[in-house]
């Protein structure tokens, strides 16, 4: 895999494009990293400035749209919006953590959670988002840690999940990634409007999500 991490934001783009022309598919995967650990480096240390990795996060958007190429289309344009917010209305690290974490796709799943009206279970997530159960399992527990979800167990070993106010509250600075009509959730949900306010986990973090 290409390794950018010696070059500037704008250059490591540019570079990932050569190398994506090329035949070097794998150079999208690599740019995703490296702009998402810049953006962690920024919320971390709050030094430096942010002018060229913005200018890097619009490149990279608009040259993934151009290339119809996901999930970098909907995902690059998310770091940008939060890059933005963040510079403005700086947030809780442990959210944005969970949000550019370079391993996953979290911030589309806590999407797809605020734009539902009704509680969704992991396996809707993973069917809407093309994730495997392990990977849904992964991103949902850092989501929980950060406060971003909630969940409640249903019958038998069933999860259901629901954003919450602050996980509500992050989701609107995401825009919203064209084709995210969610499908209604399998099984029998139950009524978010009464668990909705909870901020803090519901069932401990090592309960598993089925």
């Amino acid at each position: 895999m290409p390794i950018y991490a010696d070059l500037t934001p704008t250059a490591a783009v540019a570079a990932a494009r050569r190398d994506a022309a090329s035949g070097r598919d794998e150079a999208w995967d690599a740019l995703d990293r490296y702009l998402r650990w810049h953006l962690l480096t920024y919320v971390n240390d709050r030094r430096g400035e942010t002018a060229e990795l913005r200018e890097a996060l619009l490149e990279a958007a608009d040259w993934s749209r151009q290339e119809d190429r996901t999930p970098w289309q909907h995902t690059w344009p998310y770091l940008l919006e939060l890059l933005r917010d963040e510079e403005r209305l700086p947030s809780s690290t442990e959210e944005l953590r969970a949000l550019v974490n370079p391993e996953g796709r979290a911030a589309q799943l806590l999407a797809c959670l605020a734009e539902s009206e009704d509680p969704m279970r992991p396996g809707d997530l993973g069917d809407r988002l093309g994730l495997s159960k392990q990977r849904v399992s992964h991103l949902l527990r850092k989501l929980e840690a950060s406060g971003l979800i909630a969940r409640r167990k249903g019958k038998g070993r069933a999860v259901w999940l629901c954003a919450t106010p602050r996980g509500l509250e992050q989701a609107s600075r995401l825009p919203r990634a064209e084709g995210t009509e969610l499908a209604p959730a399998s099984g029998s949900a139950p009524e978010c409007a009464l668990w909705r306010g909870v901020e803090e986990p519901v069932l401990g973090l090592r309960a598993g999500y089925h």
